[in-house]
């Protein structure tokens, strides 16, 4: 079975661009799938690539003409903007459940914040509510309708300081911006580190600061940081926070480097850094710099399709509008709790890792470090493994 499905995702993933004009019979069953998120606001550049993302999926799939008691299923993107809001993304959600058309959410908001609001009222409804972004740890807790696509807080944080120990830096830097996510990752950074060294390992941190979430003036938190002398420092804001937070380090002389994690993971963080990100290490859930075929493909059709390069945000969105559409052709249901149930039973391989949701509704996969090179993202060379194992690894060491 598990070779069948290998075999028939490798033809499927072959991706080649497809017309969104694909003509359906007159009886065709309107299928939707919703996404939800900043359409509008500080972060409608990712709600751009989760639509972007998410219509191409949709579009792949319309051309497979899948049947369904005997009728072509039309999937249709319902696009929302909740512009990060709690209030309207509640509004949003209450309309959401009531349409009977909705199958899936395939992108259930942006912030932590917003999904935990959301996520109960998609539980109660009995939708499948996919996160490919909140990150907070509590989502996945609500119920088995609300998933996650992405890596949560303490994986993410876990991961970037196994990234800095592989490195060989000892005394650790950390900033981010002060709310639900920077605030989190920077606990959990801090837990981590204390764990290596419990472990035996040789690091520690020796700063901790924030920055005001739209501010544009990164002195105080680089003097602060560069008082502590640290051998580097990991910078959790997002790609303009982390590229000027870069630049402006660069120009005040610091002698450490400093990293970033798989929110930030943009090429636009070049354009915006310049020299100020050479040498820049990153986790990322997604990188063009995999070999693999299908995200090669993947990769080369998303440029062709709107014209930008494909990040995190988009190669998320992708898997999971992918998968519900995938999950009704083998099922060939529309049912909302029978689809629910397939996800976390069927799996699939993706851009971003295998898809399916275990029993903490959560999808297992271990985040990549690419580094900036010559103005582009390239391979770094650096091997994560499981957190458990990687503090064997350390006591082994020692």
């Amino acid at each position: 079975m598990k070779k069948a499905l290998a075999t028939m995702m490798a033809g499927a993933m072959a991706l080649t661009m497809l017309s969104s004009a694909t003509a359906f019979a007159e009886d065709a069953k309107v299928v939707k799938l919703a996404v939800i998120g900043p359409m509008t606001g500080e972060y409608a550049e990712y709600g751009a690539h989760v639509e972007n993302a998410a219509r191409m999926a949709l579009d792949y799939w319309n051309e497979q003409a899948i049947e369904v008691d005997g009728q072509t299923v039309q999937f249709e993107l319902a696009v929302y903007d909740d512009a990060g809001k709690v209030d309207e993304a509640a509004a949003i959600a209450e309309q959401v459940i009531l349409d009977d058309d909705i199958l899936a959410i395939t992108n259930a908001n942006f912030q932590s914040s917003v999904a935990l609001v959301t996520g109960p009222v998609y539980q109660q409804a009995g939708i499948l509510a996919i996160s490919n972004f909140a990150s907070h740890p509590d989502f996945a807790k609500i119920g088995e309708y609300c998933v996650r696509n992405n890596i949560t807080d303490l994986g993410e944080a876990r991961n970037y300081i196994q990234m800095l120990y592989r490195m060989g830096y000892h005394k650790i830097g950390i900033c981010g911006e002060e709310s639900d996510f920077g605030v989190s990752t920077s606990e959990y950074a801090m837990e981590a580190i204390d764990l290596i060294a419990e472990a035996g390992g040789d690091i520690e941190c020796v700063a901790n600061e924030y920055f005001a979430t739209a501010t544009d003036d990164y002195s105080a938190v680089i003097t602060k940081m560069n008082g502590a002398q640290p051998d580097a420092v990991i910078c959790t804001g997002t790609y303009p926070q982390l590229a000027q937070f870069a630049i402006q380090a660069k120009k005040a002389g610091v002698e450490w480097p400093v990293h970033g994690c798989g929110n930030s993971y943009d090429t636009h963080l070049m354009e915006v850094g310049g020299d100020a990100v050479e040498g820049l290490h990153q986790v990322t859930l997604y990188s063009p710099n995999n070999p693999d075929p299908a995200i090669v493909q993947f990769a080369e059709d998303y440029k062709a399709y709107c014209g930008q390069e494909a990040n995190h945000s988009a190669s998320l969105s992708y898997d999971a509008a992918y998968y519900v559409c995938w999950l009704v052709q083998q099922t060939g249901s529309l049912d909302r709790k029978t689809i629910m149930e397939a996800s976390h039973s069927m799996p699939m391989q993706g851009v971003t890792g295998q898809m399916m949701f275990g029993d903490d509704n959560e999808c297992e996969k271990i985040q990549v470090v690419d580094k900036v090179e010559n103005g582009q993202y390239v391979n770094a060379g650096i091997t994560l493994t499981l957190w458990n194992d990687f503090l064997e690894e350390v006591k082994a060491g020692n």
